[in-house]
């Protein structure tokens, strides 16, 4: 269970050097999604699963990413 691409039942998840995910977190979107592209510049982490992370935009858009997706994109404070 301790694995890099799984997660606890408590929602936060066990990523490699990027630390851990927990919902409430804020992210940058990447550049290179379509969300980004619309206008979601920030994301906010309302799931952690086994295999996807799910996130509500600032503008509302819901997004999901993979763990090691995830585990890539930068923090924001």
């Amino acid at each position: 269970m301790n694995t890099a691409n799984e997660s606890l039942r408590n929602g936060i998840a066990l990523t490699g050097p990027g630390g851990s995910i927990r919902v409430g977190q804020r992210y940058r979107t990447p550049v290179w999604t379509d969300a980004w592209m619309r206008g979601e510049r920030y994301a906010t982490v309302t799931k952690v699963g086994r295999k996807l992370v799910h996130f509500t935009g600032d503008h509302g858009l819901k997004l999901r990413f993979t763990l090691a997706t995830a585990a890539e994109m930068e923090l924001v404070a």
